[in-house]
């Protein structure tokens, strides 16, 4: 059978329960591939995923982007044998290059003022609030309505997530002050100037301005959330309820962020503080 006919019923299997974004991925991710791999499914193996990776460092692609487009291929592997097109799993055991040594350095309390100060929109206030002090996601803050903010419990849920999942995080008194000072007078918190729902694409617009008028050229959508999971551990936080918070369903992803804590503790780095409500003990 032809390789691009199977990824296409791969894609078409998928929609069935996964996100719209999770597909785009996909079908992004495979396209990569499907240039490189041969065209018939009996003539990949194991090799055939190796000599990609192999490629693709040849090609001075960073190692956590190769990280990512392996994910998509290896669930298409997993995807080809669970569905009998395969014998055997061939992305099964394939090792990955390790992360790039690059340090992710989380907002400092100053650089988190300063960011404050040049975000003059209300809404665009709620938008670093929520990533920064509730560690949501860019899609997850568009995707937010009111009908998620349960303000007599001081809760956010966080409905059809990554992998379609859902969870709970602590709405705290700083965020909630904000959420209920802006009102987007729609279904969501937050709206795009026509009223209309925000698109993951212009919270990264937000962050491109933010960079020229602070400075602060490393600021960008993820990295408050990446603040938001070190400056918790550091608080001393949970790991098990940081993986919660996160959404996270692998623990060595989470896992990660206690050698970053470790490190910043070590150096006395004055990273932004949560808010009390997170710890029992705190900072």
């Amino acid at each position: 059978m032809k390789l691009k006919e199977l990824a296409a019923e791969f894609l078409q299997d998928k929609k069935v329960y996964c996100a719209p974004k999770t597909i785009e991925n996909y079908s992004e991710h495979l396209d990569r591939f499907l240039q490189f791999a041969p065209e018939e499914l009996d003539e990949i193996s194991t090799d055939t995923i190796r000599k990609y990776i192999i490629k693709m460092r040849d090609d001075n692609i960073r190692s956590v982007t190769i990280q990512t487009y392996m994910r998509s291929i290896k669930v298409f592997c997993r995807w080809l044998y669970e569905e009998g097109y395969l014998e055997k799993n061939i992305s099964k055991g394939v090792k990955l290059p390790r992360p790039d040594p690059k340090i992710k350095q989380p907002l400092s309390a100053e650089e988190v003022k300063i960011i404050l100060r040049e975000l003059y929109s209300p809404r665009d206030r709620v938008i670093f609030r929520l990533m920064l002090d509730a560690g949501l996601r860019e899609s997850e803050v568009c995707n937010l309505k009111y009908e998620d903010i349960d303000l007599e419990n001081n809760l956010i849920r966080v409905r059809n997530s990554k992998f379609n999942r859902n969870r709970i995080v602590p709405l705290c008194p700083r965020l909630k002050l904000w959420v209920n000072y802006y009102k987007s007078g729609g279904e969501y918190i937050v709206l795009d100037k026509s009223g209309n729902k925000l698109k993951p694409e212009a919270i990264k617009q937000i962050f491109s301005k933010l960079k020229k008028r602070t400075g602060i050229t490393r600021v960008h959508a993820h990295l408050c959330r990446h603040t938001f999971a070190t400056s918790y551990i550091m608080g001393g936080g949970n790991m098990e309820k940081l993986r919660v918070m996160l959404g996270h369903s692998d623990y060595n992803v989470t896992k990660t962020y206690l050698q970053l804590a470790a490190e910043y503790e070590i150096v006395k780095y004055p990273i932004y503080q949560l808010d009390s409500v997170f710890f029992e003990k705190g900072y």
